[in-house]
């Protein structure tokens, strides 16, 4: 999910596709600053084997995880699609998985580079340390498996040319008639480098973007989130949009 479009891009072309979902007086609002960590927690119980992904959540290991499906359109009075999201973590990786109902699955097939991902169904997670004055990182990961992955500053700019580490990150996915699943392992060694695990905790947000096609056939998301954030407007780029995922021993 993108910032208004105060920010400062370092392309013209990457500013030129994004739509942004919020103005900058939603972002610079005082109790935006304002963080759901104590509310919101979610434990990430710990897996003695490494977890093979498949793309749709079959190995075994998972049956143990603790499963989250309080997502919410918080800023829409539908019914939000259901929505699920489990987390292991080892010695290693922080492992990923969620689950999306979505009888119409949308996503832009013309090319597979990053920026199509940000018009396509998708689910997405987002990284901040202890300090919201440090940068936060951004993963938006679609329904094919595309990534679009970002670092900013909240309030002040999205570096859409930052990339998470390639050897740090692997997503696989499975797209089904009403559903996708997407699996994602990313190493403790780079949420370590980037001061993300703090006394075996982690801040992170926790998302979907769910496109919606009207009878004139204008495309839109309903965004979907777990954390309800302090925003009038859809806005993830902010503190409150964040909860605390706790890495069980």
């Amino acid at each position: 999910m993108f910032e208004p479009n105060n920010f400062l891009w370092t392309s013209l072309v990457v500013l030129a596709m994004f739509q942004w979902s919020c103005k900058p007086s939603d972002l610079n609002s005082p109790n935006a600053n304002m963080d759901n960590s104590e509310q919101y927690i979610y434990y990430a119980l710990s897996t003695d084997s490494p977890i093979q992904l498949t793309g749709d959540g079959q190995d075994v290991a998972w049956k143990a995880a603790i499963e989250l499906t309080d997502f919410r359109l918080h800023w829409d009075a539908d019914e939000p699609p259901a929505t699920s999201f489990k987390a292991l973590h080892d010695d290693l990786f922080l492992y990923l998985l969620y689950s999306a109902k979505d009888p119409f699955i949308q996503h832009k097939l013309k090319t597979l580079d990053t920026i199509p991902a940000v018009h396509s169904d998708r689910v997405e997670i987002f990284f901040k340390g202890i300090n919201d004055t440090l940068p936060y990182y951004s993963l938006e990961m679609d329904c094919l498996g595309r990534l679009f992955d970002s670092q900013g500053r909240f309030g002040k700019y999205i570096d859409a040319d930052w990339h998470w580490p390639t050897k740090d990150l692997e997503i696989k996915t499975q797209v089904f008639d009403d559903r996708y699943t997407l699996e994602a392992r990313i190493s403790k060694s780079s949420l370590n480098s980037f001061g993300l695990i703090t006394d075996n905790k982690i801040h992170a947000g926790i998302y979907r973007a769910d496109y919606i096609t009207n009878d004139m056939g204008e495309r839109s998301p309903h965004w979907i989130s777990w954390v309800k954030p302090d925003s009038p407007k859809p806005n993830f780029h902010i503190p409150s949009s964040f909860g605390l995922i706790v890495l069980n021993p």
